[in-house]
């Protein structure tokens, strides 16, 4: 961005909602490109995505969406399969969230569910996408570890083990498919039957 125009960072001490984490803003000066970006982006004041975003999406800024607006929570009861990987991609439709589930099978081979939130207040569904289980080793392996040097410290709590990962692969109580399968998608000779 310093070679468009001239960039400032500042950490900003508000503290928002049940989020204690540093905040930073970022604030550019006006150029054309940041314009251009904006009416490909924004329609009737409401930001979309369309395919074109979505076939220029590398593993670098798939990295970087998960890292913004991604999630990851760990189950402590041990009831669901342990680790849920989500992209809380909210602003947009039902219909944007089917076809970025489509890209990033096809692009990345990476599987996600659609899930949906209706918030009673606002009377709005709002829906995100839910990496599937199957595909967290793959999501760690082929776009955390390679973009391990741009993940800010303050960012490292989104980042699973991969230990952990394998771990929830190798429990009994995780696995659908035969074992043949997963030793196979996994690589995963150490697996016991």
């Amino acid at each position: 961005m310093e070679q468009l125009t001239e960039v400032k960072i500042r950490e900003d001490n508000k503290v928002k909602g049940w989020n204690r984490k540093k905040l930073y803003v970022l604030r550019t000066k006006s150029h054309p490109i940041y314009r251009k970006l904006r009416m490909r982006m924004y329609h009737n004041g409401r930001r979309t995505v369309d395919e074109y975003c979505m076939k220029i999406l590398t593993p670098l800024g798939l990295l970087i969406w998960y890292l913004d607006d991604g999630s990851i929570t760990y189950d402590k009861r041990g009831k669901s399969r342990g680790m849920d990987i989500r992209i809380h991609s909210n602003a947009y439709t039902e219909a944007e969230n089917k076809m970025m589930m489509k890209y990033l099978n096809d692009r990345f081979g990476l599987r996600f569910n659609l899930y949906q939130n209706f918030k009673k207040k606002r009377m709005k569904r709002y829906f995100g996408l839910r990496l599937k289980a199957v595909d967290r080793l793959k999501f760690y392996d082929e776009i955390i570890a390679p973009n391990m040097e741009y993940i800010p410290p303050d960012m490292k709590y989104k980042i699973p083990n991969r230990e952990t990962i394998v771990a929830l692969i190798e429990n009994p109580q995780n696995r659908k498919g035969s074992m043949e399968e997963l030793r196979e998608k996994y690589s995963l000779n150490s697996m016991e039957t």
